[in-house]
C-alpha cells in the first residue's frame, strides 16, 4: 500500500496570532511581571496613605471640638493640623475667641488697651486668612461680617458699615435684614443718621423669630418663639434718630438733682431764714386807712 504523503500542518490566522502573543510574553515575561508587582506596590501604598490622611483630618476635626473656644488650643491645633480641611473651621473660631474680652472665674478680666489692641489684630489677621484663601467657602461671609464686628469694636464704624455692606452683596435672602441692621447701626454709632435710616427701616419691618428657652416654675424650660433681638434694636435706633435728620449724642445724661419736698400751706420754706426771736406778725405797723 502506498504511503500517504505528509502535509506540512500550517496553522490558522487565530493561532498564528496566539503563538506570536505567547513569544511576545516570553520574551518580556520579566518586564511584565515587574510592571505588575509595582502597580500593586503603587496600590497598596496609595492605601496606607489615604488611610493616614483619612485619620488624620479625622484627628484634626476631633483636636478641633476639644478645644472648647479655647484660644490657646486653638493655636495649637492650627499649628498641627494647618493645612487639614478643618484650617478654615479653626481659624473662625480663632476669630470668635480672640473678640470676646478675657474673662476670669466668669468676671471681665482688665486689660491695657494695648492688649486690646493686638487681641483685636489677632482676630482680623485670621479672619483676612478665611477671606482670602477661602472665597468660595461658606464660612467666607461670616468672615465678612466678623471682620466688620472687630472694626466696630475698634471704633471704626465707617469701616465697619463698609464691611457689612460687602457681605451684604453675598448674603443669601434671609440673612439681609440682620445685616442691613448691622449696617445701619455702625452708620448711626458715626453720625450718619440719614445713611443709617433707610437699613434700619428695612430691619425694622423684618418678621425673624428666634426660638429660645424660658423658665418655667416646677417644668424647668420651655422652647418658644419671639421677634429677634436685633429687630428691636432697629426700632430702638429709628426713635433715636426721630423724624429729623440730626444725630442723636449717646452720652448718659447726668443724673437730675433731687428737688425740696413741696411744703404744705402754713409751712416755712427750706431756705427761708429764720425769725428773730421776740418778732411776731403783729409787731407789724398796719396800714393807715
Amino acid at each position: 500500500m502506498a504511503r500517504r504523503k505528509r502535509i506540512l500542518y500550517k496553522p490558522d490566522a487565530f493561532q498564528s496570532q496566539g503563538r506570536r502573543i505567547a513569544a511576545f510574553l516570553l520574551e518580556r515575561g520579566t518586564l511584565i511581571v515587574a510592571g505588575l508587582i509595582l502597580a500593586l506596590v503603587v496600590f497598596v501604598v496609595a492605601a496606607i496613605i489615604s488611610d493616614i490622611h483619612a485619620t488624620w483630618e479625622e484627628n484634626a476635626w476631633t483636636a478641633l471640638g476639644r478645644t472648647g473656644g479655647d484660644i490657646t488650643k486653638l493655636r495649637a491645633a492650627l499649628a498641627e493640623y494647618g493645612s487639614s480641611d478643618a484650617r478654615p473651621f479653626m481659624l473662625f473660631a480663632a476669630a470668635r475667641s480672640e473678640i470676646e474680652p478675657p474673662r476670669e472665674d466668669g468676671k471681665p478680666k482688665p486689660e491695657t488697651e494695648e492688649d486690646r489692641s493686638a487681641r483685636l489684630s489677632r482676630a482680623e489677621n485670621s479672619l483676612g486668612e478665611i477671606i482670602d484663601e477661602y472665597p468660595d467657602h461658606f464660612l467666607h461671609l461670616y468672615a465678612l461680617c466678623l471682620h466688620g464686628q472687630v472694626m466696630e469694636e475698634r471704633g471704626e464704624y465707617r469701616d465697619a458699615a463698609a464691611a457689612f455692606e460687602t457681605a451684604l452683596a453675598s448674603a443669601p435672602k434671609g440673612m439681609a435684614p440682620k445685616i442691613k441692621y448691622d449696617i445701619g447701626r455702625n452708620y448711626y454709632l458715626a453720625g450718619m443718621p440719614k445713611a443709617a435710616r433707610s437699613h434700619l427701616e428695612t430691619a425694622a419691618r423684618a418678621g425673624r423669630t428666634v426660638r429660645v428657652e424660658v423658665p418655667v416654675p416646677g417644668y424647668g424650660y420651655r422652647r418658644v418663639e419671639q421677634e429677634a433681638d436685633w429687630i428691636a434694636g432697629a426700632r430702638y435706633l429709628l426713635a433715636r434718630i426721630g423724624p429729623g435728620e440730626q444725630a442723636i449724642s449717646l452720652d448718659i445724661p447726668e443724673k437730675e438733682t433731687a428737688k425740696p419736698p413741696e411744703s404744705e400751706p402754713g409751712d416755712k420754706p427750706a431756705d427761708a431764714p429764720d425769725k428773730p426771736k421776740g418778732a411776731d406778725e403783729t409787731a407789724l405797723p398796719k396800714p393807715q386807712p
